[in-house]
């Protein structure tokens, strides 16, 4: 009986159909937990469903189903476009009573019931969410149900939050539509209403909730939102709750976000004083309400001014380093730079480093020590293997130890790093990005490292701004949610003429303006192995660039010894200079090309060079370094 329901209720409809469930601890009303689940294929995936309702119920779950069909396989609003239903979990209103008869309606446990309504048309998602709120406030139901992404009790299946697990059972089904226009008449809800929570909802809130609940909102949240969003249970101080429970609040209505999610978001948090307490849901609903009400007239503004004693009085440390003078502690940013400048080793030492605890190339302090997550598709992974295991044994990581007196023996270190080496990972795919979630849930790591950047992005333009933006946002989403450094590799555009290696990526504007810690590779002298790294942070006065040569040997062997040396910058003019003394002629425009110096500033100094009898032009354009005669007329 379920799945024929829910099968009719989907239809003709093709896309991705969602069935989550809980499992209920002890069989009680509260506890347990959530498993959303994959999302099936419809109308193909129907053995599949069928087996995830079977499983569901030989092993007691509460399973659940969304009436909607989404275009990609991801339970959220931007994923629906047209729907011709509308449906309301009536909880204690008896369907057969109401104005507007449902086309469908079940009751999910004693006295407790669901229903749904069969449009006569498809109506654009956002204006069938108007209505389903609007049906949901004038008939009574439940204000907490009536969101497009809402799921629902399957027809007929038990019910294990009630002692007994009643069941179920479907009350009609009717097929026949009704005329949209019966529910565009109904009395608009308006933000004036207040949200109502079951106390089930809001007890059973936890932190793993939050990606999903502010997913529909991340282009509105700026970085700082996000920072107290994520704030973990070890930076929330018991004196700074109230404060910053109501700040939270206060931003999030005021950055547009709903009232109801607003409610659910909060409840989420760490910052939520009073999980736990009889009254939760009344409070959290009365202060959001409270602060929707205070804000009506300047909504459209979202800014909010802070008097300097707040600012003062708030407790804003920085963040620290995650690796001394090389990244910035829970950051998120790139290691950029020209082809075959190391930027692959450099990002595993910096793995294995942060995995272990050992100074990055045996010189840069580790601070903040932990699991990582490597994802590669650029590289073999014999060579990856081959890579770490030359940097564990530069560390000293790759031995194990034996002592006779008393005899004790110390195996080598395992390190917490996790490598996905050349699985296909798609940045562009949701089911891609849910794994690092999940893994990162499971895995807890400081840093999420991505390698390379053009090989993920599926058929996205890495030089579109509007290509990009679901990417970098989901970046520092995963920073944000699992307090983690977020490092992805990339490389610089072939015909940059900046000095600045941020503004030589591949995608520059938009890249640079989003980094916070960054690594930029240069070649120094190839023949030697030799690179320049050019350090940059948004918190921190620019250091200096550091020299590093390479000294490595060829595959299947261990030796590998990072050398660092403070960069000595020459004169430009000089190199200028010397790039002439070679006995080559070139135009402005070659020399601008070699050394990546705008044409305008080539021409500067080559003028100043000419003058100075240095340079001389043998052509139009073209110049060369002045030939000088020695006393025995040589040249």
């Amino acid at each position: 009986m379920s799945e024929g329901t829910i099968f009719k209720v989907w239809g003709d409809s093709k896309g991705w159909v969602s069935l989550p469930r809980k499992l209920r601890k002890a069989h009680t009303a509260k506890g347990g937990s959530w498993e959303e689940g994959e999302m099936f294929r419809w109308p193909e995936g129907k053995e599949a469903i069928n087996s995830w309702i079977q499983d569901s119920v030989t092993n007691k779950y509460d399973l659940y189903w969304c009436p909607c069909v989404f275009k990609e396989p991801r339970r959220i609003k931007q994923n629906i476009y047209k729907m011709n239903i509308l449906y309301a979990d009536l909880d204690e209103v008896i369907p057969d009573k109401l104005a507007i008869k449902p086309s469908v309606a079940w009751e999910s446990s004693p006295n407790r019931y669901a229903a749904i309504w069969f449009l006569d048309k498809n109506l654009p998602a956002q204006e069938a969410e108007r209505l389903n709120k609007n049906l949901t406030y004038a008939i009574g139901a439940d204000k907490g149900g009536w969101d497009l992404t809402q799921v629902l009790r399957v027809p007929g299946l038990r019910n294990y939050k009630y002692e007994g697990a009643p069941k179920g059972k479907l009350l009609w089904f009717n097929s026949k539509p009704i005329p949209s226009s019966k529910f565009i008449e109904l009395p608009d809800a308006g933000i004036e209403d207040l949200v109502e929570l079951s106390p089930e909802e809001i007890l059973e809130s936890d932190i793993k909730l939050l990606p999903e609940l502010i997913r529909p909102y991340i282009a509105k949240l700026n970085p700082k939102i996000l920072e107290l969003l994520f704030a973990s249970e070890s930076d929330v101080l018991v004196e700074d709750r109230s404060a910053r429970l109501w700040e939270l609040e206060h931003k999030l209505i005021e950055n547009g976000v709903p009232k109801e999610d607003v409610i659910k978001i909060v409840a989420s948090s760490n910052w939520n004083k009073y999980k736990g307490r009889k009254d939760e849901t009344r409070r959290i609903v009365s202060e959001v309400e409270k602060i929707s009400q205070e804000n009506i007239p300047s909504l459209f503004m979202k800014k909010i001014w802070t008097p300097y004693e707040d600012l003062m009085s708030q407790k804003l440390d920085n963040p620290g380093w995650m690796i001394e003078g090389i990244w910035q502690r829970t950051s998120h940013g790139m290691i950029a730079g020209e082809p075959k400048t190391y930027k692959s080793i450099i990002a595993t030492d910096m793995a294995v480093s942060v995995a272990s605890g050992q100074p990055f190339m045996g010189k840069f302090a580790v601070h903040h020590q932990g699991p990582v997550l490597m994802i590669q598709e650029e590289n073999a992974p014999w060579l990856v293997q081959d890579r770490v295991g030359k940097i564990v044994n530069h560390r000293g990581l790759l031995a194990g130890e034996v002592k006779d007196k008393p005899l004790t023996v110390k195996f080598p270190e395992m390190l917490p790093i996790y490598f996905l080496n050349n699985m296909g990972f798609d940045l562009t795919k949701p089911e891609d990005r849910e794994f690092i979630e999940l893994a990162a849930k499971e895995k807890s790591p400081v840093l999420i490292i991505f390698d390379s950047l053009y090989l993920m992005l599926g058929g996205k333009d890495e030089n579109s701004a509007k290509d990009l933006r679901e990417v970098l946002e989901w970046f520092i989403r995963l920073r944000y949610a699992f307090h983690t450094s977020v490092i992805v590799l990339h490389h610089w555009n072939k015909g940059g003429k900046s000095e600045r290696g941020g503004q030589r990526m591949l995608g520059s504007v938009t890249f640079h303006a989003w980094v916070e810690s960054a690594l930029y590779t240069s070649v120094l002298k190839e023949e030697n192995h030799e690179i320049v790294l050019d350090r940059e942070f948004r918190s921190f006065v620019k250091p200096s660039k550091i020299d590093i040569r390479f000294d490595m040997a060829d595959p299947g062997e261990l030796h590998y010894v990072p050398h660092i040396s403070d960069h000595k910058d020459e004169e430009e003019g000089d190199t200028l200079f010397d790039l002439l003394s070679n006995g080559m002629s070139l135009t402005t425009e070659e020399i601008s090309d070699t050394l990546g110096i705008p044409q305008k500033q080539v021409k500067a100094r080559v003028s100043k060079l000419v003058e100075e009898k240095k340079v001389e032009e043998v052509s139009k354009g073209v110049y060369r370094a002045k030939r000088t005669t020695e006393p025995d007329g040589e040249t």
